[in-house]
C-alpha cells in the first residue's frame, strides 16, 4: 500500500511539469514529497541539445517542433544517460545505433523515461525497445518527416521538403502556387508539426535507377480529410504509374497499391479520419502485398508486381483527374528491402512518437 501511494504521487508531479510552463525546473532540481526524492539532479532542456553521459535530462518543450538531441560522442563501455520525455512536443534523437540497429532519427514515447546505455562490444546504445522508434538506415531508399527539413520559402521561390536518408531525394514544389501548407501544430493533437495537401499541390523528388527494387516496405503517417482520395505517393515513369500508394478513391477508406496504370490491389476495411500509422509491404512470396494500419495487419493479396522506372516520385496531387491527397501528412519512409515485423515496429513508432502521441 505505501508503494502504490509513491507511484500515484510521482505520477501527479510528471503530470503538473508536463503543463506548467513558468514556474520550471531548475537545472539540477531536486523535487521530494512524502519523505520520496522523485526529481534529483535532473537537467530541464527546452531544445536542441547534445547529451552528456552519466546526466538525467528532463525534456519539458511545448507544442510544435520537437527537440534534437545529439548523442554523447566518445562514450566508454558502461556509460549511460537518461530522457525523460514531459512535455507536449516531441523528443528526437540525431543518428547513431540503438539496440544494435543503426538509424537516421529516433523519437522517444510521450511520458516516458528513457535510460540508455552504451556498450562497447556493440558499439550501440540500448534500452527498452518499446519507449522509442526510429527511422532506420539499413535499407532506406528515402525518408521525411515533418519534424525536420521542411522549408516554406513562400513567394515565386519553391518550398523543399529534405530527404533525411542520405540518399539526395529531396521533395521540390514545380511552383509556389503547389505548395503545400507546412504548420508547427498541424500534426498529431496539435502537438506536432505537419504538412498539409489541399488535393491540388503537390511536390516532386527527381529519381533514378536506384528506384528500380522488386521488394518494398512504405511506412507513412497521415489524417486524410476527405475519404475520397488516392495517391500518397506515385512513382512515375516516362508512360503509366510505376505504383502509388494511398486510400482507394473506388472504395474509400481502402488502403491500396496500384500495380500500373488500370490494375489495383484494392483491399482493406474502412477507417476513420484521424491520423494513422500505414504500412505497405511488397514481397517476392505468395502474399504478394500485405497491408497494415496501426501497426496490425489489415490485409494481404497476391497480386501484382512492382514494374522498374527510372521516373520520378510525386508526392499529393496525381496527374490522373481525381487522383490527389487531401489532408495533414507527418511524411514517410520507404525501404527497398522487405523489413521484419519488429524493424517495421520501429519504423511505425517513429512516426507515433515524432508525429501523433
Amino acid at each position: 500500500m505505501k508503494t502504490l501511494i509513491v507511484i500515484i504521487t510521482m505520477f501527479c508531479v510528471i503530470f503538473v511539469s508536463c503543463n506548467t510552463t513558468s514556474n520550471a525546473l531548475a537545472s539540477n532540481s531536486t523535487i521530494t514529497t512524502g519523505g520520496h526524492t522523485l526529481w534529483s539532479n535532473w537537467v530541464e532542456k527546452t531544445s536542441d541539445f547534445t547529451a552528456s553521459v552519466n546526466t538525467k535530462y528532463l525534456c519539458t518543450n511545448g507544442a510544435g517542433q520537437g527537440i534534437f538531441i545529439t548523442l554523447p560522442g566518445s562514450p566508454s563501455d558502461g556509460d549511460d544517460f537518461t530522457i525523460n520525455r514531459s512535455g507536449h512536443g516531441a523528443v528526437l534523437i540525431e543518428s547513431g545505433t540503438i539496440n544494435g540497429a543503426a538509424y537516421k532519427l529516433a523519437a522517444i514515447r510521450k511520458g516516458q523515461t528513457l535510460v540508455l546505455k552504451y556498450d562497447s562490444g556493440t558499439t550501440s546504445w540500448w534500452t527498452n525497445n518499446l519507449d522509442v522508434g526510429m527511422m532506420l538506415s539499413t535499407g532506406l531508399v528515402q525518408g521525411i518527416t515533418a519534424q525536420k527539413g521542411y522549408t516554406a520559402v513562400g513567394g515565386t521561390s519553391n518550398d523543399t521538403w529534405a530527404d533525411q536518408s542520405g540518399n539526395g531525394y529531396t521533395f521540390t514544389t514545380n511552383a509556389s502556387a503547389t505548395d503545400p501548407t507546412y504548420s508547427a501544430t498541424s500534426g498529431g493533437g496539435s502537438n506536432h508539426p505537419g504538412v498539409t495537401f489541399n488535393g491540388s499541390n503537390y511536390m516532386d523528388a527527381a529519381d533514378g535507377s536506384q528506384w528500380n527494387f522488386s521488394t518494398l516496405t512504405f511506412v507513412c503517417g497521415f489524417k486524410p480529410v476527405n475519404r475520397n482520395l488516392m495517391n500518397i505517393v506515385n512513382h512515375f515513369s516516362s508512360g503509366p504509374v510505376g505504383f502509388a500508394i494511398g486510400l482507394g478513391a473506388t472504395t474509400a477508406g481502402k488502403l491500396y497499391t496500384s500495380i500500373a496504370a488500370s490494375t489495383y490491389s484494392d483491399t482493406g476495411t474502412a477507417h476513420g479520419e484521424e491520423f494513422e500509422i500505414f504500412a505497405v509491404i511488397k514481397t517476392t512470396a505468395v502474399a504478394a502485398f500485405r497491408y497494415y494500419v496501426g501497426g496490425r495487419l489489415n490485409s494481404e493479396s497476391a497480386s501484382g508486381t512492382i514494374g522498374d522506372s527510372t521516373g520520378y516520385w510525386r508526392l499529393g496531387a496525381n496527374t490522373v483527374p481525381g487522383s490527389y491527397m487531401d489532408g495533414p501528412y507527418l511524411g514517410h519512409a520507404v525501404y527497398s528491402t522487405v523489413l521484419t515485423e519488429s524493424q517495421r515496429n520501429y519504423v511505425e513508432r517513429f512516426y507515433l512518437f515524432s508525429g501523433i502521441d
